[in-house]
């Protein structure tokens, strides 16, 4: 799961520093498809749904997202406060907090906007994304995919809002940094849980399955980058509406195999995935960093030295603190029964 996460923040970060088209959107729908699905996971077989299980489950959370991003956000602020350009000519909501909600908000990653992606405070841009992540961890850990029937309650609810969508918005996508949008992939990432053994086996029985799935998982993308080019610009947007919809079939069934296969370079998958949350929430600070220093970062040379400016940052940080913050999160998990499972490879 490590160098897929990887992967998913790359291309995060090359739709926004080089604009490449659509990907953007496509990873985070992934990212939201995957963490229904591990979410879905630990809640059934690392803790449980009564208080104590529930407790674990949040404390779990807290650990992983926040020690990281309040290390990252004071950085940003820092580089804000000494290098003196205003961040707002790199992204249009990146500024210091103004007011008492706006370090609230930041502080918190909880955007007070059904929206999130349109809070026009925002220190890390791109941490829009955590507030509907944090929505729904606790909507799961609350029980809305603690069984199957009510998991297909919430699909059925998420596919009800998409025909609202269209019906009254006149438009076929799912939508991009609504909570309610987000639901649909969130929904399909926990019913993948509950038929990924009936699924895995189906895939892993055919001989080329597996290798199918990524390729057209890749193939997709690459597609949507390049639809203008493909089919024109009076085209694209058809071309593009069918990407985002076989991006959610491919995503929940590449995570499904991800979950399965036993990583044989976990060494190297764990320092990955490590890396992938950091560098999703500091990217627009290192193209900070490298307007201050080249003048554009959606440049060649200025791309280069924002990636690595933040590979550097999201490594030291990892360092310092991501060794404690395991054991503190190995800790919760053992001090509760986890339940024996045949899974290799999930971590997050």
């Amino acid at each position: 799961m490590g160098i897929f996460r990887f992967i998913l923040a790359f291309n995060v970060i090359l739709y926004h520093l080089l604009e490449v088209p659509n990907i953007g959107a496509l990873a985070v729908y992934s990212f939201f498809i995957l963490s229904g699905f591990l979410m879905t996971y630990i809640m059934h077989h690392t803790y449980s749904y009564d208080p104590k299980g529930c407790l674990k489950y949040a404390l779990n959370r807290f650990w992983r997202l926040y020690p990281v991003y309040w290390i990252l956000f004071f950085i940003s602020l820092l580089l804000f406060f000494f290098l003196g350009i205003s961040p707002s000519l790199i992204h249009p909501y990146m500024s210091f907090p103004a007011s008492l909600e706006a370090w609230l908000a930041n502080l918190s990653i909880f955007y007070p906007s059904l929206h999130p992606v349109t809070y026009p405070i925002r220190v890390a841009p791109a941490s829009w994304a955590l507030t509907i992540e944090i929505v729904f961890y606790i909507a799961i850990g609350l029980g809305i995919s603690r069984n199957l029937i009510i998991t297909w309650f919430w699909v059925i609810i998420s596919v009800m809002y998409l025909f609202y969508k269209i019906l009254v918005g006149s438009t076929f996508n799912i939508g991009y940094g609504n909570i309610f949008s987000a639901s649909l992939p969130f929904s399909l990432g926990a019913l993948s849980y509950f038929y990924q053994k009936n699924i895995y086996q189906f895939i892993s029985g055919k001989r080329f399955a597996p290798h199918l799935v990524v390729i057209l998982f890749s193939l997709n993308i690459v597609i949507s980058a390049n639809s203008v080019m493909l089919v024109g610009q009076d085209n694209a947007w058809k071309v593009n509406l069918l990407s985002m919809y076989l991006n959610l079939v491919f995503s929940a069934l590449l995570v499904i195999l991800l979950s399965k296969i036993k990583v044989t370079y976990r060494r190297i998958d764990k320092l990955l995935g490590d890396f992938s949350y950091p560098m999703y929430l500091f990217h627009w600070s290192g193209a900070y960093v490298a307007y201050t220093a080249l003048g554009s970062y959606c440049t060649v040379a200025g791309f280069l030295f924002a990636v690595i400016f933040t590979l550097v940052v999201s490594w030291a940080v990892n360092e310092v603190v991501m060794h404690k913050i395991d054991k503190i999160r190995e800790n919760i998990k053992n001090k509760q029964l986890t339940v024996p499972y045949s899974s290799q490879g999930i971590t997050k």
